[in-house]
């Protein structure tokens, strides 16, 4: 399925085994979460299980079936409106979870160019953007959520496929072993580097 820029009223959830491109341009989610991938259980080191029984799943095991993929170049999200109290997702304002498929890229041009993930600065404070999956290889643009943690939890590699990343984020957190990487090839894209950010100065961890 392709999907069109626009407002997302009550959020955006791309589930089982969907593969969902974007059209070019920023995607505001509203009043409710972006999610990206449930599927069945598959347990590490053991068979896959084909059914929806929670019941399988335990130690060692992960959401790795029926994985959605979401894909597109040149787009944003823009994150704004109230989410609510969410029994399923909780603060969770964005979630790939470990089945799904990220390969995302920042506009070019436009209000939001060089911009891939942008939460409005008035926000609930400590809203969760996570990042679960374990094939989230291109995150290319910056992420601003001035506001917001920027959660990666995985065992896996996140945004090693990127030309660059960078985050700007009231907290990052960094759970289990995953390994983030914050390329700096500039060169190898036509995404744009906000001001302020990039190849001026020197790559740096700030308070």
């Amino acid at each position: 399925m392709t999907l069109s820029p626009g407002t997302y009223c009550g959020g955006l959830h791309i589930h089982r085994d969907a593969v969902v491109h974007l059209m070019p341009g920023v995607y505001v989610i509203k009043d409710g979460p972006l999610i990206v991938g449930p599927g069945g259980p598959v347990c590490k080191g053991g068979e896959n299980d084909d059914d929806d029984d929670d019941d399988d799943e335990g130690e060692g095991c992960h959401r790795l079936e029926h994985g959605a993929t979401l894909k597109g170049d040149n787009v944003a999200f823009y994150f704004t409106g109230d989410l609510g109290k969410n029994p399923v997702y909780g603060d969770s304002m964005m979630r790939f979870e470990p089945a799904s498929v990220v390969e995302i890229s920042a506009p070019k041009d436009g209000p939001l160019a060089g911009i891939l993930l942008f939460e409005d600065r008035n926000m609930a404070p400590n809203l969760r953007y996570e990042v679960l999956s374990v094939k989230a290889r291109k995150l290319v643009g910056t992420i601003y959520l001035p506001r917001g943690r920027f959660v990666v939890d995985t065992d896996e590699d996140v945004s090693q496929d990127s030309a660059y990343t960078a985050i700007v984020a009231n907290r990052l957190m960094l759970r289990g072993s995953p390994r983030l990487f914050l390329n700096t090839d500039y060169h190898r894209t036509d995404v744009p580097v906000p001001a302020g950010v990039g190849p001026v100065g020197t790559s740096r961890l700030t308070k």
